[in-house]
């Protein structure tokens, strides 16, 4: 994150609107003359406001750092007689402009100057951020023209050289702040996908009805919303929004200045495969300043779960090792397929499970390097348990090439140690049965689960996220991804020979179990 201030990007608050109005008149600005009709209250003499070193919201070429009056936008003066007059500009993308304003003005006094950002309104109407928001491009923003944006100075009057005529100087500031969103992504299965939303959520209001102060150039009010929606998908650029390959794509949120903790959620869309979720990122708290903007740049690449992650428990080599050409990538149905899985130790021992059984209530751990790193049935039961398991329809990461969403996510080692007041070692050594005793599940057969959370937790830095990838039986994908989630253990049940403990979760609960040790389970170790 990057704040540039003034000629390093902050234009004087969030595009300093630096315009130069110069009044090429006197106390008196009305030559009345008579028309066709008789009538005599046609102006012969306009006031002129001349825009000079332009930088206002209307539109930004953000790689020259230029601002850009564009067609329609309209500023607002009260004249002497105490009414509003209005200039409207009448061409598109102009560096400087000349407004002309009719009404009569004082060359001693000075002028507060309005830039609503939509023509409809006026100083004294509330000024809005709206909640929803939206960008035509992907890398150029209209802020007056969405009602989103606003300004207010002070011209004060001059005399250019070499005239006698008095001017009025003024430069605009605006009280709201801009994010810039620079998403990017190495992903090949997201570089396919296109960018439909950004949902930056606060700790605190970033949106609503305000009032503009003209005496200290800010919003006046507390705000009414905590969440800004900025929505791509439009007619004129693409109905399914911003393609995540195009080049420099800068996406632009007009927030309320302040110390905000933001969450920020990209909605992403496969349009092919009809999938789409939510990529999260958090951001600790910092002061945005009014009138400034600030480069959010965010790498959106999301985890990619390789497709060797599945094996028999304990297994040497996983489950389809040796036949990655022939592994099923889609769930029983049209297409659906059995793959070429393993039968027996006699045919196939690396992709074979673990046979071993010491007898009754005799520990048996896992003796494979990766199955080691795998939580054991105590700490699972933990995750399960105390992990505060929430479930997410929308989180979404990559597999098999393809994009999917669902999942759980779970309170991370050090989180649950610090809230049950336990060290490492206890959590490895004893959970607690459904009566409540505290037992090792390592010499015994027990099962344990809790019900599910709907949503995502709020504070993401201390939770860790598993998909809901599936698993395999007699070669065949068992179900649809972001469906059930199915983790091994590195703990073998110690009273059924050929059992192992395992995880699994659907969008309502999270369960340890036991099983067979044939099915083919992800090994995934747990944060």
């Amino acid at each position: 994150m990057k704040q540039n201030i003034f000629n390093i990007k902050l234009f004087v608050m969030l595009c300093a609107c630096a315009l130069s109005f110069i009044s090429c008149v006197e106390e008196n600005t009305f030559n009345k003359e008579k028309d066709n009709t008789g009538k005599s209250d046609i102006p012969t003499k306009l006031t002129s406001f001349v825009s000079g070193s332009t930088k206002t919201r209307a539109s930004l070429d953000y790689a020259a750092e230029k601002w850009f009056w564009e067609n329609g936008d309209k500023i607002y003066v009260k004249d002497e007689d105490g009414n509003w007059q209005s200039g409207t500009v009448d061409e598109p993308h102009k560096e400087n402009y000349t407004f002309m304003l009719s009404g009569r003005y004082l060359s001693t006094k000075n002028y507060t100057v309005y830039f609503p950002g939509h023509p409809i309104l006026k100083n004294d109407d509330p000024v809005t951020i709206h909640d929803m928001q939206g960008q035509i491009y992907p890398t150029k923003p209209y802020f007056s023209q969405r009602g989103n944006d606003f300004g207010i100075g002070t011209a004060k009057p001059q005399i250019p050289l070499g005239e006698t005529k008095y001017n009025f100087y003024f430069t605009l500031r605006h009280p709201t702040s801009i994010l810039v969103f620079e998403p990017t992504t190495s992903n090949p299965v997201l570089k396919n996908c296109t960018l439909t939303q950004i949902e930056a959520i606060s700790d605190n209001n970033i949106c609503g009805t305000y009032t503009l102060d003209p005496t200290t150039y800010t919003l006046v009010g507390s705000g009414s919303g905590k969440t800004v929606k900025l929505r791509t998908p439009n007619a004129a650029f693409s109905p399914d929004g911003f393609p995540l390959n195009y080049p420099d794509m800068k996406v632009y949120m007009v927030i309320a200045p302040g110390t905000h903790k933001l969450t920020v959620r990209y909605q992403v869309r496969d349009v092919a495969n009809n999938v789409e979720g939510i990529i999260t990122k958090t951001y600790p708290a910092f002061t945005y300043a009014a009138n400034s903007y600030y480069d959010m740049p965010v790498n959106l690449d999301i985890k990619d779960y390789s497709t060797t992650g599945y094996y028999m428990w304990d297994a040497q080599q996983n489950y389809w090792w040796g036949k990655e050409d022939q592994q099923p990538t889609i769930p029983p149905g049209p297409g659906a397929f059995q793959g070429p899985y393993p039968t027996s130790k006699a045919s196939d021992p690396q992709r074979w499970y673990n046979e071993s059984y010491p007898g009754n209530y005799i520990r048996n751990d896992a003796q494979t390097a990766h199955f080691k790193t795998l939580p054991n049935a105590n700490e699972m039961a933990w995750y399960c348990v105390e992990g505060d398991p929430h479930w997410d329809k929308d989180q979404l990461w990559t597999t098999m090439g393809k994009l999917h969403k669902g999942g759980m996510w779970f309170k991370k080692k050090a989180k649950i140690l610090a809230d049950e007041h336990i060290n490492a070692t206890q959590m490895q050594s004893y959970h607690r049965d459904n009566g409540g005793n505290i037992v090792d599940f390592r010499t015994n057969r027990y099962s344990t689960g809790h019900n599910a959370i709907i949503g995502t937790p709020q504070n993401l830095t201390d939770y860790f996220f598993l998909p809901a990838s599936t698993y395999y039986s007699t070669g065949i994908l068992m179900d649809r991804m972001g469906v059930v989630g199915d983790y091994w253990s590195s703990s073998a049940v110690a009273y059924l020979p050929l059992t192992a403990y395992y995880m699994y979760f659907t969008s309502s609960s999270v369960v340890l179990a036991y099983t067979g040790r044939d099915f083919g389970f992800r090994v995934q170790p747990f944060e």
